[in-house]
């Protein structure tokens, strides 16, 4: 995971536009539920020792705990679209960019 988050923050780097995320949490216990909006990326990071992802847009972090699936889908050009995070726990975030 590490090498793939790497590879996205050079990429958003190489852009040099600002993208946005939204990202939201499904569970059959909780239905749908949206957790980010639209808001400026910052960034994406991995940290291994935590086994946690961090989401970091304008004026929060969204933490993703113990990620254990990764599919990752994007445009023609290359550009990462999507991101969907299997967690431990069996709950989905699907983080989307634009």
């Amino acid at each position: 995971m590490e090498c793939l988050f790497g590879t996205l923050a050079k990429e958003r780097r190489d852009r040099k536009q600002v993208e946005y995320a939204e990202v939201r949490v499904m569970s059959p216990e909780i239905g749908v539920q949206k957790e980010v909006s639209w808001l400026p990326l910052i960034g994406i990071t991995y940290d291994a020792k935590d086994d946690i992802i961090d989401l970091s847009v304008e004026s929060m972090n969204h933490m993703i705990p113990k990620p254990r699936e990764l599919y990752v889908d994007g445009a023609e050009d290359g550009q990462v679209t999507c991101l969907e995070v299997r967690r431990k726990d069996g709950i989905v975030e699907l983080i989307e960019l634009r």
